[in-house]
């Protein structure tokens, strides 16, 4: 039973209407790919392709023998995939599943099948479609993706953000997942949502956390009193 302390159930819908209006803004961005599920087949979906950034001009080394000092070269960061272009082939292999498969279970089964054939721009693509496409009963296979060290901050980042939309029972917990993840990106985003709607920053305290979200956050929802409040940006 939660202490006196813990926020009521009204103070945990107010917060999450609070938070719900930009979350909802980008659920509606990423609701858009299921646009091209509903088009008719045969009909070429518009991608826009980002350009692609200029590659980085490196010294070349000094010739032997001279007493030319080596200029310096900084590391190169990781391809962001968000300034990466989508290939020309990917982009076909989106749009055939997309068009040819017959159910949208069907679409979702084919990218996860194919997720690590992918580029980390297609694997963003895909990520945009796969919130759309994969239920709520099927969900792990999307929570899986969000905590996967090898996926980039933004395909965790378009997972998360639809997380936020699922119902209490799929949500709750894989928040709770990924704010166990320390090295994810999205721990701390995670830890700002369920310490706020808990009341309390439980710390490394895994054991409270579980016991409090099952209390106060899952039995609440199986009741139908409406769900707890997501805190403010």
């Amino acid at each position: 039973m939660a202490s006196d302390s813990s926020p009521s159930s009204a103070q945990r819908t107010t917060r999450l209407r609070s938070l719900t209006g930009p979350i909802a803004a980008a659920a509606i961005l990423l609701a858009t790919g299921l646009g091209l599920w509903m088009g008719r087949k045969g009909e070429r979906p518009q991608v826009k392709i980002p350009v692609a950034p200029a590659p980085a001009s490196v010294a070349p080394p000094p010739v032997a023998g001279s007493n030319e000092p080596m200029s310096a070269v900084a590391p190169q960061a990781p391809p962001n995939p968000v300034d990466e272009p989508v290939s020309e082939a990917e982009q076909q292999r989106i749009y055939d599943w997309l068009t040819e498969s017959d159910t949208p279970e069907a679409a979702a089964e084919s990218m996860l099948a194919s997720w690590k054939e992918l580029s980390p721009a297609g694997k963003l693509a895909v990520s945009r479609h796969l919130v759309n496409l994969v239920a709520d009963e099927k969900y792990e296979s999307l929570a899986g993706l969000l905590l996967d060290g090898t996926n980039s901050a933004e395909v965790k980042e378009v997972i998360f953000g639809d997380v936020l939309n699922r119902a209490d029972e799929v949500k709750w917990p894989t928040l709770l997942r990924v704010l166990e993840q320390e090295d994810n990106p999205m721990s701390g985003e995670a830890r700002r949502i369920l310490g706020f709607v808990l009341g309390e920053d439980y710390k490394d305290d895994w054991a409270k956390w579980q016991a409090q979200v099952q209390s106060e956050l899952i039995k609440p929802a199986e009741s139908s009193q409406p769900p707890p409040p997501l805190p403010p940006r």
